[in-house]
């Protein structure tokens, strides 16, 4: 009979850590933002990077190097398309509660991001990629302006935990706010991930994930212009929306606490009477 106890005993701390490991949460890999077609298009970028590796200027400048033209898989740390509004004002769009997904043009430009984050710019001209700008010195403002893998892919990993579907991921350029937009649809509505070179301007955090609601209230806030309100009379909607939802979890996880420390309880007094049975 103490055998049997001990076997009860083991299977009710399996069941335990069981739980334990049902109540942690979830580290799975998230989506990648490359993987996103409107983002990143493997096939159209090696014509955009041999473009890039033929431009001439930007070995004399400095920007590119000899050996990064014979390997060319090293020296370009991120590249994405980067797309036009159809109406640059951005501000009036969020106030007014426009559809962000309709306000974003079809024509765009690849940006080509170099190890030391300078970000190259080329544009299809009759036909064919060229090379239109690049930015230089490096610096840390220009930096800025670039969209961070990282830092989005950690936004997009939290969404997909939250059981959000991402069905969109598109960036636009907003250059009244000094601010690269990552713009996300999801089953849980729009997001946006700003990339700026005057935070300190626009209020907005790099690399932070944001409604349209609250970007355009801190817009708003910063550059003088009247409060986005929902139909309650608050600053984005949506925001209320996630946070019920992570209520909703935290109510989850404490009901599981709950029968975890029930069954710790329980154990003691369960083994002790096996014993005796024994």
């Amino acid at each position: 009979m103490k055998t049997a106890a001990k076997n009860s005993c083991s299977a009710l701390l399996l069941a335990f850590l069981l739980c334990f490991a049902l109540a942690a949460p979830a580290r799975a890999a998230g989506p990648d933002a490359a993987a996103y077609p409107e983002f990143f298009d493997a096939a159209e970028f090696q014509e955009v990077r041999d473009a890039v590796f033929h431009t001439q200027l930007l070995y004399e400048s400095g920007v590119l190097d000899e050996a990064q033209a014979v390997d060319t898989e090293s020296g370009l740390k991120a590249s994405y398309k980067m797309f036009s509004l159809e109406d640059p004002e951005l501000l009036p769009a969020l106030q007014s509660g426009s559809d962000l997904s309709g306000l974003i043009s079809d024509e765009y430009v690849w940006i080509v991001v170099t190890a030391a984050n300078q970000s190259i710019r080329t544009a299809q001209v009759d036909g064919k990629w060229e090379v239109l700008g690049y930015s230089t010195p490096p610096s840390e403002t220009a930096a800025a302006n670039v969209v961070q893998l990282e830092p989005l892919n950690t936004e997009l990993a939290a969404l997909s935990a939250s059981q959000a579907s991402i069905d969109r991921l598109v960036c636009f350029e907003a250059p009244m706010y000094h601010t690269n937009f990552v713009y996300l649809d999801t089953s849980d509505g729009a997001f946006l991930v700003p990339f700026g070179s005057r935070p300190d301007l626009t209020g907005l955090e790099n690399g932070k994930l944001y409604t349209p609601e609250e970007v355009g209230g801190i817009l708003s806030a910063s550059f003088g212009g009247a409060q986005f309100e929902d139909g309650n009379g608050g600053i984005g909607g949506t925001a209320a929306q996630r946070a019920g939802r992570g209520t909703a979890a935290a109510s989850g996880a404490v009901l599981l606490a709950a029968a975890l420390g029930a069954v710790l309880f329980a154990l003691p007094a369960f083994v002790k009477r096996q014993s005796k049975k024994g």
